[in-house]
């Protein structure tokens, strides 16, 4: 009997990617684009190490809270049927997880995947107990469990070197013999977001002297220092040699490249601000113009408030500073959305709305009534995950996704039964949204996807729309749009 894989069988690119962990003895990064299938390569590999090692193989993945019970959802799509699959996502309190993983390893299951799926939030505290700290009691665990596979899931959640996630993260790397990284956006800000992802992955492919650099080294050896005190990043060198490092240890691959899809298309929404709306939002900006003209800069607090000020005006909302009570000015953005969407449901039964404001998006649900649904940070992961099985079902009712972005912008496949999003309002990380888009542009997509971009003309929608597009910095950005209008 040889190893089966999982009916439709995977694409070239994913045979490819499981070729590639072989290889590397699962010591590897997949860094494929959003909506590319990387989880199920990882998959059908650790059903491989099964099958022909013939024993339990247990893996620890780590990934964000919104991805977790993609897991369980993907192992029941994907896991070969040559061998037992048994997966649990870590739940409760962190000392209840903690418990949880430290048991799992002291029942062997013979043979089979055990894997045990633990969210970066649960990783990030360190808070004391007892007379050590959580990071603590999770390494203790982690020896209980005594994994063969780490796998870190949109690995970038791990890209500050000094964040509590990723110095936990260095010290569990070396128990584990091998160690996956699965990221669609594995620099979402600068070259240096790599260098704490590949010491998890393999601290020696970057090299000086005799040792693995520090993050000092790294830092000289790929950015060039200037501006005030010489301590700003004014520019990057040596892009080659990183590339040619990080390509020993690891595979990144366009979408393009690998996936014939229906086309997509970006449709610009216009917004029109009412007259007590651009009022407010006029008032904002002259404060933040004339802020800068007495020498002001754009990263002190003070613009900063006037910046989210700003970007909740366009939302047609003001909000409290210091009780976070929510005054509406008008509903322009509101009703411009659901004239869109109502107009959309004519002909569509799944629709898919990100947004960026809370009070906007519960605005937004409000309005819509039961067509619905609302997910926030707040939502209950077992309502979450109905909704999600809803939206996937083929059900004729028609429904609407209403949710923040990075809630359902990472690891959620059931969006592709929808080929319309309506960006209701931006998040300034574009990392959420390309992963968002990657959502709806991925296989599963039978149909010419769209996404509608509501946009307030002649503010700063339109500089936080271009900043993505041209990748440039948002705040420079800002800076010249104060300045042009000043």
């Amino acid at each position: 009997m040889t190893f089966k894989f999982r009916e439709p069988a995977p694409y070239r690119h994913q045979a490819e990617g499981v070729r590639r962990l072989m290889k590397h003895n699962g010591v590897f990064g997949l860094f494929y684009d959003v909506g590319t299938g990387k989880t199920r390569c990882v998959i059908d590999y650790l059903g491989m190490l099964a099958y022909h090692f013939d024993t339990e193989i247990r893996v620890l993945v780590c990934a964000p809270k919104s991805v977790v019970d993609t897991w369980e959802l993907q192992v029941n799509q994907w896991g070969s049927q040559s061998c037992d699959w048994n997966i649990w996502a870590l739940q409760g309190s962190i000392q209840q997880k903690q418990t949880a993983l430290a048991d799992a390893g002291s029942v062997p299951r013979g043979t089979g995947v055990t894997i045990r799926v633990v969210n970066y939030e649960a990783l990030s505290s360190r808070r004391a107990r007892g007379s050590k700290l959580d990071s603590d009691h999770w390494l203790n665990a982690v020896k209980k469990f005594a994994p063969h596979v780490l796998v870190c899931d949109e690995s970038q959640r791990a890209k500050g070197n000094s964040s509590n996630v990723a110095r936990l993260l260095h010290r569990i790397a070396p128990l584990v013999k091998r160690r996956i990284l699965l990221s669609g956006t594995p620099m979402p800000h600068s070259p240096l977001d790599i260098y704490s992802q590949f010491k998890i992955l393999d601290p020696t492919i970057f090299w000086t002297g005799s040792k693995p650099m520090t993050y000092s080294q790294f830092e000289a050896k790929v950015a060039i220092m200037g501006g005030w005190a010489g301590k700003q990043i004014t520019g990057w060198r040596n892009l080659d040699w990183l590339e040619n490092r990080m390509a020993e240890r690891s595979h990144a691959l366009r979408k393009e490249e690998c996936l014939d899809l229906p086309p997509v298309t970006h449709v610009d929404v216009p917004v029109r601000l009412s007259e007590r709306e651009q009022r407010a939002y006029d008032k904002v900006k002259k404060e933040m113009v004339l802020a800068l003209s007495n020498g002001e800069l754009m990263s002190t607090p003070s613009m900063l408030i006037n910046r989210l000020r700003l970007r909740q005006l366009t939302c047609g909302f003001a909000k409290e500073d210091e009780t976070g009570d929510v005054h509406w000015l008008g509903s322009s953005r509101l009703d411009t959305a659901v004239d869109l969407i109502s107009g959309l449901l004519e002909s569509q039964n799944r629709i898919v709305v990100f947004g960026w404001a809370l009070a906007e998006i519960e605005a937004l649900k409000e309005r819509l009534g039961d067509v619905a649904r609302l997910i926030t940070g707040s939502t209950p992961d077992a309502q979450r995950l109905a909704i999600r099985r809803e939206f996937a079902s083929d059900s004729a009712d028609k429904i609407v996704i209403i949710a923040q972005w990075r809630t359902i912008s990472l690891g959620i496949n059931e969006l592709v039964t929808a080929s319309h999003a309506v960006m209701l309002s931006l998040t300034e990380q574009r990392e959420d949204i390309l992963q968002a888009m990657g959502r709806l542009d991925r296989p599963g997509q039978t149909s010419p996807v769209f996404y509608h971009w509501l946009l307030a003309r002649g503010t700063v929608d339109e500089v936080v729309r271009r900043s993505h597009l041209e990748r440039t910095d948002l705040e420079r950005g800002l800076l010249d749009y104060l300045r042009d209008n000043a």
